[in-house]
């Protein structure tokens, strides 16, 4: 696979990476975070929610092909992900749902996402991936009685998204899915 060629014709897009949970449970994840009650944040809204697997940045639209074409002869196996716990981050300011365990299925998707980016000639973060759902951002402090949610997500398939910054916050746009085999 040739890298496309890295002189910019246009702006490209915001791209990245992602889980994207079916609508049903996205249902059920925002029904949670609306529990909650929490009205001093910013709460991502239902059609929103996701897990990031790899954030790309600005994509060129040669890059962007080069990415569709090495996924669509990709081949992983599905997994399941058990959410039992909602996580403040102080420093970041955020709650999110964290799986109770990362499946190897999971890391060696977000292993060969980087690899096959790297491969189109893209740069991307190098920290180690934290698998969550984010639910609130700019949270001051996080709720004194933060009941545990209960989710399996039976995870059969990842998308590639867009993501617009607005002055309501970003809003996301699934560009291309790929289903991950049993």
């Amino acid at each position: 696979m040739n890298p496309p060629d890295r002189h910019p014709r246009s702006s490209g897009q915001r791209l990245f990476f992602a889980l994207w949970p079916a609508a049903m449970l996205q249902s059920r994840i925002f029904n949670y975070a609306q529990s909650l009650k929490i009205s001093s944040a910013r709460f991502v809204p239902v059609d929103n929610l996701h897990m990031t697997l790899l954030f790309l940045g600005q994509v060129e639209a040669g890059q962007q092909h080069c990415l569709e074409q090495a996924l669509n002869s990709l081949r992983l196996p599905g997994f399941e992900l058990y959410f039992g716990q909602a996580v403040f981050r102080r420093r970041q300011r955020l709650l999110w749902l964290e799986p109770t365990s990362r499946p190897d299925a999971l890391l060696r998707l977000v292993a060969a996402l980087r690899q096959i980016a790297s491969d189109c000639g893209l740069k991307t973060e190098s920290r180690p991936f934290r698998a969550h759902i984010s639910l609130f951002h700019k949270l001051a402090q996080a709720p004194s009685d933060l009941p545990a949610p209960e989710f399996i997500w039976p995870v059969q398939g990842f998308v590639l998204a867009a993501s617009k910054t607005l002055p309501a916050g970003a809003r996301y746009r699934i560009v291309k899915k790929w289903s991950l085999t049993g």
